[in-house]
């Protein structure tokens, strides 16, 4: 009986090298990985665990039992990290993204080891037993709290980790996460065993830091010998590079069988949600086959073949355009191993290449349009002034005018986009009559009699500190909006008052409408509502974009009201900006009611 406490602490003392000799070994593996450097800590924590009980189980007299037992109230810590360890095993990036995880981990750990350290309400005063000094567990609402929140953590890390070997598909990563769950049980069902069980017969000690190390050293020194756990090796960083990749990648053999394909492939080119692949690469390849793409037949020559091209894949999802690389393996005697093929997704190349293309065409049209009319008005002049009929030479002077405005409004609205995709959009701020804007920009248009203009500014107006060209460059593409998708003898109306320090602007159209669909889309770069009526009414698609990104630049916005067949109305919101108080004698340019025809 002499010599059980001996015996007993010897166990722990073990479990104390073990726990330090896996963590060194852990760490000389790689020490820059947080897996193995959160695996040693949590090591280490064992070990410290089981060095105190050591010396408290052989202590020669209460006063030295009672503090190595006091020592060991940092035991919630292991706990924590076997939690943390858990997570990062699992590859939990989101969770350990944010600080909230690591305070809802180690918070609890550390205010219960301080009460622990503190108290006598989780570990009881020393007494001396068969297998040396324990302490006798006070029935105390602490000491429940202790045993939940070991229940509650443990088996946390126990989920988590099975929910992980349960989905996992790789036979390596899941034998690694197999190996990991066993480590985590072996302490679990020691717990249950020498805490609950063998209590309700006799005495049992209790053999928890034990346990721990035990897990550690078999679950995980198997793992690191079998399953090269915790190690770097070519192999399983190529792996990882592979797995994580955006491109996919397949491997065939000699004859097109796919073989694997990473995630990225698996996701693209699975049959169903989760499902498996294709069977051969000739059924996801469309307008080819594996042996048209192919210069010769894999093995007819020992020299690698490589190839590019652009083809098109068979997806869940639908065909995809894509860019297809591939190179072919051949072992060391030449004999054809097979193919490995990378495919690139270049839906949206494509769909870039053709808005240039329209866009091209769209800016060759508009531009040719009015330069035919230039060239057109400029003969006539010539001819008018040759025949001495000067007074006929103003007619043409002014579609020379009006012609040409439109080419420049034409290039500074590009000039524009591309100042907001380059992100150098800024307004020139000074201050501004909107009224006097809306009329200059209404008598800009110099329609025929085929519709009606009516504009109603309110009064007394305020000065708005905007951009001058900016904003009337708005109003001017909301006008030609609503002459252009207007029907002859339509109605146009424009408002513009203020309320609360913002400057509203409204202008409404009896043209054909916007289907609620389409709304939103208007805004968008080379969009209109209807997409033929890009040829019908003209206009190159960029008008609205170029309206609703002028008004966010001025801390502003825009919102459209309408339904097809029954008009528009597009409303402007401005900030006013302006000194307070400020209101410009506006009598004299458009205030009230003008109702003009135009």
């Amino acid at each position: 009986m002499g010599h059980m406490p001996w015996f007993f602490a010897g166990i722990s003392l073990a479990a104390t090298g073990v726990c330090v000799a896996v963590a060194s070994v852990v760490l000389l593996r790689d020490q820059k990985n947080r897996l193995n450097r959160v695996f040693a800590v949590l090591c280490i924590s064992v070990a410290y665990w089981s060095f105190v009980q050591f010396q408290s189980r052989q202590a020669p007299d209460a006063l030295t039992a009672a503090f190595w037992i006091k020592a060991s109230a940092p035991w919630p810590l292991a706990e924590a990290l076997l939690l943390h360890f858990i997570l990062v095993f699992t590859e939990r990036a989101k969770l350990l993204a944010g600080k909230l995880t690591y305070v809802l981990i180690y918070l609890p750990a550390v205010i219960i080891a301080l009460i622990d350290l503190s108290t006598n309400w989780i570990t009881g005063t020393p007494v001396k037993v068969a297998w040396g000094w324990t302490s006798i567990r006070p029935g105390t609402a602490m000491n429940v709290i202790g045993d939940l929140y070991v229940i509650i953590w443990t088996f946390a890390a126990l989920y988590l980790a099975f929910e992980y070997y349960r989905t996992q598909e790789d036979a390596r990563l899941r034998q690694r996460a197999f190996w990991v769950l066993a480590g985590i049980s072996i302490p679990i069902v020691a717990g249950i065993t020498t805490d609950v069980l063998l209590p309700q017969f006799f005495p049992s000690p209790e053999f928890g830091p034990a346990s721990a190390a035990l897990g550690i050293a078999f679950c995980a020194g198997y793992a690191m010998w079998r399953y090269e756990l915790f190690s770097i090796t070519p192999a399983r960083a190529a792996d990882k590079i592979l797995s994580t990749m955006s491109d996919s990648l397949l491997l065939t053999d000699p004859d097109g069988r796919i073989l694997t394909a990473n995630r990225a492939a698996q996701e693209l080119l699975s049959t169903r949600p989760n499902g498996p692949l294709y069977a051969n690469i000739d059924d996801i390849l469309v307008g080819t086959t594996f042996r048209d793409l192919l210069e010769r037949p894999v093995g007819e020559a020992s020299a690698r073949q490589t190839g590019e091209t652009e083809t098109t894949l068979r997806t869940r999802a639908g065909d995809i355009p894509v860019s297809l690389a591939w190179s072919t393996m051949a072992a060391s005697d030449g004999s054809p191993m097979g193919v490995v093929w990378i495919a690139r997704d270049i839906s949206e190349r494509r769909q870039i290449d053709r808005l240039r293309s329209d866009l091209i065409a769209t800016v060759s049209h508009e531009l040719r349009n009015p330069l035919a009319v230039i060239i057109g008005s400029a003969g006539m002049l010539e001819r008018l002034y040759e025949t001495g009929r000067h007074e006929s030479c103003l007619h043409a002077i002014r579609r020379i005018n009006k012609r040409s405005q439109e080419m420049g409004q034409l290039v500074e609205g590009l000039l524009d986009m591309r100042r907001i995709e380059m992100g150098d959009f800024s307004p020139q701020l000074e201050d501004v009559d909107l009224g006097g804007l809306v009329r200059g920009e209404a008598d800009a248009l110099l329609l025929s009699d085929a519709h009606e203009l009516v504009i109603d500014v309110s009064t007394p107006m305020p000065a708005v500190c905007c951009d001058r060209q900016r904003i009337s460059a708005a109003i001017g593409n909301l006008l030609r909006n609503a002459v252009k998708f207007s029907p002859d003898g339509g109605r146009i109306e424009v408002r513009v008052w203020h309320r609360d320090s913002i400057a509203h602007i409204v202008v409404k159209d009896q043209g054909i409408g916007i289907s609620p669909a389409d709304r939103e889309r208007v805004f968008e770069r080379f969009v209109q509502a209807d997409m033929s009526s890009t040829r019908s009414f003209g206009g190159t698609g960029i008008g609205l974009y170029l309206v609703r990104e002028i008004m966010k630049a001025h801390g502003g916005r825009v919102s459209i009201e309408s339904e097809p067949g029954k008009g528009s109305s597009f409303s402007l919101e401005l900030p006013v900006l302006g000194p307070a108080g400020s209101h410009l004698d506006i009598g004299n340019s458009g205030a009230g009611i003008t109702n003009i025809k135009m």
